[in-house]
């Protein structure tokens, strides 16, 4: 039995905080959240008792839920287990429904009819903070990584380091990443984007930039790390962790300040 007698208040209202003007618009679509009552201390508090006294939450946090499962998508089996183990972008789906269930909650796959009921209220607050962690700091490392491929469109090629070479690539990657269906990016094809542009590069490259220092800048941080029985295919980076996105971000802050030393 899960027990989530853990303070959701307070993560709940500081993800909602974080999230940029952009994600919030992409969030929208074509029917708007209510953006002030969800960042209402008073929804962030009902949601916290949601979940430690199990009862269904608000419904401007259960419509946030349903965007944010259309925008970076969702592991059914982790919510409903109460377990974070898929990192990577290919393992989060966006066909999937979350209906209220009494007091509970029922995840449903549209394509293969797979359900997991009886889904606590506290995994799907936990669901709706990790969602917000992960698609601001997507933005903001794709921001960022496109700022420091400008930067390092200034230095000669055979003058680049690792750091250039890299942001040029994650630079090149998104500015020709592949329309959705819906013909705008979500934070998941932003998410497949940077795993590819990051895992096709060399591993030495892959293995010097992992072992750079990033100080203050990566609190709460992780680099991708190294592949002890497959050493060559070590340090592959799972966008949907959010421990290596926000070192990549942070990564990405440091490839622009390298970029603007170089040219003083």
């Amino acid at each position: 039995m899960q027990h989530y007698r853990v303070n959701m208040d307070d993560p709940f209202s500081h993800a909602v905080a974080l999230v940029p003007g952009p994600v919030r618009e992409r969030l929208d679509g074509d029917f708007p959240l209510d953006w002030t009552v969800i960042e209402d201390a008073g929804t962030g508090a009902e949601a916290g008792e949601a979940a430690r006294v199990r009862r269904r939450l608000p419904q401007p946090v259960e419509a946030l839920v349903r965007r944010l499962i259309e925008d970076i998508g969702i592991v059914p089996a982790d919510v409903a287990g109460g377990v974070e183990r898929e990192g990577a972008a290919s393992a989060w789906i966006h066909w999937v429904s979350i209906e209220a269930e009494g007091e509970s909650y029922l995840l449903r796959n549209n394509r293969s009819g797979d359900l997991h009921a009886g889904v606590h209220p506290g995994a799907v607050v936990g669901y709706a903070v990790l969602g917000m962690e992960l698609v601001t700091a997507l933005h903001d490392a794709a921001e960022r990584w496109l700022d420091a491929g400008k930067h390092h469109r200034t230095v000669r090629e055979d003058e680049r380091s690792p750091l250039g070479h890299c942001a040029m690539r994650m630079h090149a990657y998104l500015r020709n990443q592949p329309k959705t269906i819906s013909g705008h990016h979500t934070a998941a094809s932003i998410a497949r984007t940077l795993e590819r542009a990051w895992n096709t590069q060399n591993i030495a490259v892959r293995t010097a930039l992992a072992d750079m220092r990033l100080g203050s800048a990566a609190r709460g941080a992780r680099a991708p790390q190294r592949g002890y029985y497959a050493p060559a295919t070590g340090h592959r980076l799972h966008a949907c962790d959010p421990g290596e996105i926000r070192w990549l971000r942070a990564l990405a802050r440091r490839a622009a300040a390298g970029a603007d030393a170089a040219r003083d």
